[in-house]
């Protein structure tokens, strides 16, 4: 009756599935086992219904029930995902499908279809996030559990592989896209699917294809025929509408076509309140979707009213999921991004009709471009401000439990995605490792606030107004940051007496090819992979120069500017702007100094943070040149659930010399006596630790860092040292969450390895999120880092006339000291140095 029920719901016959679930529970009796059967069949006719609370709730009840080893838990969990994912309530149902993922795994194995399901919404999910790498592997690993089930023409692996498509085109292979929505069509014409839904997601994938080539009136054909397909399977509220009509919404927007956008805007708007949907990140894209239709058709009244109402619900709903600060907070956040960018480009257009829009759109540019890099380092300068030994061990504890958190999340989703999968019994400690941790950092909140109210903005951070930015910011400086979306960008520039916020009609797409092709002129790490390096790319540089910083130049913001701040947006977060070229076809590098920042609150923060100076008692902390070939010991596989084949790996990363001599010059400029150096067999972790690296002011690490996923077993970067034969717990890796554990006081840390920069992985990950991201959560004030694989010799004198430079004049910005060591390098007979390949990858970060 169970299966009746089902079976009548998805076919829409709800009156049936009505009767055959009464007759189910009836049949039940008093069975526990039966009960949580005829409860997941009722919650299908509930979800069908469109009573998704109700829904939810009764599948929460048999998850709790059900015990870890009956599938119905992994039925009812991806039962929830989708019905959260429905709702526009997407970190909650990546959780559920984490969840159902291991719970299929245990009870059913990672063969079976329920596995693969789970998979395949997990993978959804993830890309709804903005986490397209990861739901990659997830779907990818769903494709190939549910092609072993059913054959590779079914239609449950042909339903994933049009979600792997719709991922290939945020990744940017429209062929890999075009040539999966073909294979699908295909098969669902040899094989016609139960109803019309798999045909019309196909063609709404097909709608995205047309639409990233610019064919408009075909995109929005084929978003109109799978509307058509999806409501005559699914009925005209079906949640899968929802997506569609608001791409297409936006689409005929940009056609003129305001009338029929605002049909299938009010039609999204319905569908979202009859899902339960209300006061979601879903509703809040509609409104983001029809203030811009607003403001293209003139109603300008309409466009403020619906793009305010939007970003007031956004802040609600991300700020409810950022109390613990765990993966799913960051997630939620990254997934509201694209949103929060819409609505800063409505609100400074629609200046003139308000003048606190101009204020607002500051607001959702900052929610655009937040970061966990930001917030680290916003979070570090609060607590070097304290002075309240209670604080300040309330701030520590509260920094490891969400640490915690975060790593839990990482591991078990990189477990669930099938990239590093590990035993049930691990991943039932980490769950309750976390929820213990989460339930810490709740605790650790309420005793702070309980001791100092004020540290609430630390708890949950709030944006900050401009007159805030124009108040720090010196007469010689400007802050700079960009907000990029598909079709434009929005350029702030902020001085002591001016704010200006111009559009330009550059898209991501653009920026992002032009990123690209002056990175092929540059990376190293393209040489050591095979890739010739390419001429460089003058015409792009000078192109990015002139769509970004001209607009702003025109109107006077950089006049009398020496220090520019910069906070980059997507691809640009790849790339120093220091190597573009001016109209003078000078490097920017000869004329302004630029220092990265993570966030504007992490700028503000670290502003403030100078009235506290360091503490350190010594001077310098160097690691030079480890010594890898004790990875090859088999005695040191081990910990962390390291693999011989990335032990292996580790073992073949070649000798770094210059880095000896490197960090030997830096202590000799800086004070040998207040300076310790470890080199070769002596640049062991368990030597970094016991140096205690918090009493220093200045620490260099010249050797490799790896990013997460660069070699195979790696789920999060690592600083590479020499590794010590039954050295246990100690393994030679120095882990991001190690580092962020470190309780730093230092005024610098050096990152002269190669893309120390860099993301913690994937093509959309956030930037700084590495390396550099745990460096600024453990209190570093700034850090050197670089954008791409260095030269030794190069980076060895680069950093010593960088140290040298700085040590003339300590009270001097840090940047002035790198804009220095680059003038030198740019004025050297050899032609080698002039090259920005070897000059250009390193950046200050910090306020």
């Amino acid at each position: 009756m169970a299966n009746l029920t089902i079976a009548s719901a998805e076919r829409g016959n709800l009156t049936v599935a009505q009767d055959a679930v009464h007759e189910a529970r009836r049949l039940a009796g008093s069975s526990e086992d039966l009960l949580r059967i005829a409860d997941l069949a009722n919650a299908q006719v509930l979800l069908r219904r469109l009573d998704v609370a109700t829904a939810e709730a009764v599948l929460e009840h048999v998850v709790q029930r059900a015990p870890v080893s009956d599938p119905i838990r992994g039925h009812a969990l991806i039962s929830l995902a989708t019905a959260r994912f429905n709702r526009g309530r997407m970190a909650e149902a990546v959780e559920a499908a984490t969840e159902a993922v291991e719970a299929y795994r245990q009870s059913l194995g990672d063969r079976h279809p329920g596995y693969g399901r789970a998979l395949h919404t997990l993978g959804t999910s993830l890309a709804e996030l903005g986490d397209p790498a990861a739901a990659r592997d997830a779907l990818a690993q769903a494709s190939s559990v549910l092609s072993a089930a059913f054959g590779p023409a079914a239609v449950q692996v042909q339903s994933t592989e049009i979600e792997r498509a719709a991922v290939d085109l945020r990744l940017g292979d429209l062929a890999a896209a075009e040539a999966k929505a073909e294979r699908a069509l295909s098969a669902f014409t040899s094989t016609p699917p139960p109803d019309a839904r798999p045909v019309g997601l196909a063609l709404v994938l097909r709608g995205l294809i047309a639409e990233t080539a610019d064919r408009r009136e075909a995109a929005a054909t084929f978003y109109e025929q799978a509307q058509i397909r999806i409501a005559e399977a699914r009925g005209e509220l079906s949640p899968d509408l929802g997506f569609s009509l608001v791409r297409l919404g936006r689409l005929l927007t940009r056609m003129a076509r305001y009338q029929d956008a605002a049909a299938a805007l009010e039609r999204a708007l319905i569908i979202c309140e009859a899902a339960g949907s209300a006061g979601t990140v879903r509703v809040a894209d509609v409104l983001s979707a029809r203030a811009e239709l607003w403001r293209q058709s003139g109603n300008r009244r309409g466009a403020l009213d619906d793009a305010k109402r939007a970003l007031a619900l956004l802040q609600e709903r991300v700020s409810a999921s950022d109390q613990v600060g765990g993966s799913t907070a960051s997630a939620q956040r990254r997934g509201a991004r694209e949103i929060y960018a819409a609505l800063a480009h409505s609100l400074v257009a629609l200046r003139d009709e308000d003048p606190r829009a101009l204020q607002d759109g500051f607001v959702a540019s900052q929610e655009a471009l937040s970061s966990r890099a930001g917030d680290a380092m916003r979070r570090a300068a609060l607590r070097r401000a304290t002075t309240n030994d209670v604080l300040g061990r309330l701030l520590a504890e509260r920094e490891e439990a969400i640490e915690a958190v975060q790593q839990a999340d990482n591991v078990l989703l990189a477990s669930a995605a099938a990239r590093s999968p590990i035993p049930a019994e691990e991943a039932d400690r980490l769950r309750y490792a976390r929820a213990d941790a989460a339930a810490r950092v709740r605790t650790l909140s309420a005793e702070m606030l309980a001791v100092s109210p004020q540290f609430a903005g630390y708890i949950q951070p709030r944006p900050v107004e401009i007159r805030q930015v124009q108040e720090i910011v010196v007469d010689d400086e400007a802050l700079i940051f960009f907000v990029v979306t598909e079709g434009e960008t929005l350029i702030w520039g902020i001085r002591r007496n001016a704010a200006e916020a111009i559009s330009v009609t550059v898209g991501s797409t653009e920026i992002a090819n032009l990123v690209r092709r002056i990175r092929l002129g540059v990376d190293l790490g393209l040489e050591a992979r095979g890739v010739p390096l390419e001429p460089f790319d003058v015409i792009a540089a000078r192109a990015l120069h002139d769509l970004l910083l001209l607009p702003i130049e025109r109107i006077g913001v950089l006049d009398g500017v020496e220090h520019v701040i910069v906070i980059p947006d997507g691809a640009l977060q790849s790339l120093p702007l220091h190597l573009l070229l001016d109209a003078r076809q000078k490097w920017l590098i000869q004329r302004l100094a630029f220092t990265t920042a993570p966030s504007i609150g992490a700028f503000l923060a670290s502003r403030d943070a100078r009235r506290t100076p360091s503490q350190a008692t010594m001077a310098f902390l160097g690691v030079g040149d480890p010594h890898f070939a004790g990875f090859a010991r088999t005695a040191n596989v081990r910990h962390r659930g390291a693999n011989q084949r990335l032990w292996s790996e580790l073992a073949q990363l070649p000798r770094l010399p210059d880095a000896a001599e490197e960090v030997r010059r830096i202590a000799r400029i800086l004070g040998e006596r207040e300076s310790i150096v470890l080199v070769g067999d002596d640049a062991t972790e368990r030597a970094f630790v016991e140096s205690d690296p918090r009493r220093f002011q200045v620490i260099s690490l010249s050797t490799h860092a790896l990013m997460a996923g660069e070699l195979p077993g790696l789920n999060e970067p690592v600083v590479v040292l020499t590794p010590v034969e039954d050295d246990a717990p100690l393994d030679g890796l120095l882990t991001g969450s190690d580092i962020a554990l470190l309780a730093l006081d230092a005024d610098l840390v050096l990152l002269s390895a190669c893309n120390t920069a860099a993301p913690d992985g994937g093509a959309y990950a956030e930037g700084l999120s590495g390396l550099a991201r745990a460096f600024l959560q453990a209190g570093a004030r700034e850090l050197l880092v670089s954008h791409w694989s260095v030269a030794s010799d190069a980076t060895t004198r680069l950093m010593t006339d960088f140290a040298r430079i700085a040590a003339m004049d300590p009270t001097a910005r840090r940047t002035y000291a790198l804009q220095g060591a680059i003038h030198r390098m740019l004025n050297d007979e050899d032609p080698r140095f002039r090259h920005p390949a070897v000059w250009a990858p390193f950046v200050i970060v910090g306020g």
